[in-house]
C-alpha cells in the first residue's frame, strides 16, 4: 500500500504527531483499575479521548468522535481523517479494502474511502452528516438490518455508525465484517497488516 501524491506527506506528518500524542497519554494512564472513568468513558479509551483533545488543539482539526479504535477529525466540510489506536490501523486497512472491492450496488451504502496511509496509519473518508432522530430510531428498530446482511458488516445497529451524504444514508464505520465477508479479505489484508505500535493492543497487556 503506497502513499500517493504530495498531499499525503501532510497526512504522514499528522499521523506521526498523533502517534506521539497518543503514546504520551497511553503511557501516563494507569493500567488496570475501573472499567469506566468518572465521566462514563471506557477506561481503555480514556487515553485516546485525551489525545484527541490535545491533537485537535495542536492541529486545529475538530474532533468529531472517538470510537473503540479510532479518533475522527474533520479535515473540511467534505472529508474526515481517521487516526488509529489499539487495532485501529487494521480497521483502516479493512475499510479501504472493502470500499475498493465493493460493487457499485454496495458502494451506494458506504461512505467513500478517499485515501489511506501506509499500513493504515491514517484514512481519509468522505464526511457525512449525522442522522436525524427519526432515522436513528429506524436504525435502532432494525429497519436497516437487511443492509447490514447484504454488506457483510455487523455492528450497524447504532445510529452513530451511519450518516448522510447528499440526503443518502451511508455506513461510516464498516470495518467489522461478518465471518463470510472477512474470509474474502483475509489474504489481501494480511499483506498490509500494521507493523507499527497500532498493532499492539493496550487492553490485552
Amino acid at each position: 500500500m503506497k502513499r500517493r501524491g504530495r498531499a499525503n506527506q501532510d497526512f504522514g506528518a499528522l499521523a506521526r504527531l498523533w502517534a506521539e500524542v497518543y503514546t504520551k497519554y497511553l503511557l501516563e494512564y494507569p493500567r488496570g483499575g475501573a472499567e469506566l472513568t468518572p465521566r462514563g468513558v471506557p477506561a481503555s479509551r480514556a487515553p485516546a479521548e485525551r489525545a484527541a483533545v490535545a491533537f485537535s488543539a495542536a492541529t486545529g482539526l475538530k474532533v468529531l468522535g472517538v470510537g473503540g479504535s479510532r479518533a475522527v477529525f474533520a479535515l473540511d466540510d467534505k472529508r474526515v481523517l481517521k487516526m488509529p489506536f489499539h487495532d485501529g490501523a487494521l480497521c483502516n486497512v479493512i475499510e479501504h479494502e472493502v470500499w475498493r472491492a465493493s460493487t457499485r450496488k454496495k458502494r451506494r451504502w458506504l461512505a467513500p474511502v478517499l485515501d489511506i496511509g501506509l499500513d493504515g496509519a491514517w484514512l481519509v473518508m468522505a464526511r457525512a452528516r449525522p442522522l436525524s432522530r427519526r432515522l436513528e430510531r429506524a436504525v435502532l428498530a432494525g429497519k436497516f438490518d437487511v443492509v447490514s446482511e447484504a454488506l457483510g458488516v455487523f455492528d450497524l445497529d447504532f445510529g452513530s455508525n451511519w450518516g448522510l451524504i447528499r440526503h443518502r444514508m451511508v455506513v461510516i464505520d464498516y470495518c467489522y465484517l461478518s465471518a463470510d465477508a472477512a474470509s474474502s479479505f483475509t489474504r489481501r489484508t494480511s499483506r498490509a497488516l500494521p507493523r507499527t505500535l497500532w498493532n499492539w493492543s493496550y487492553s490485552s497487556t
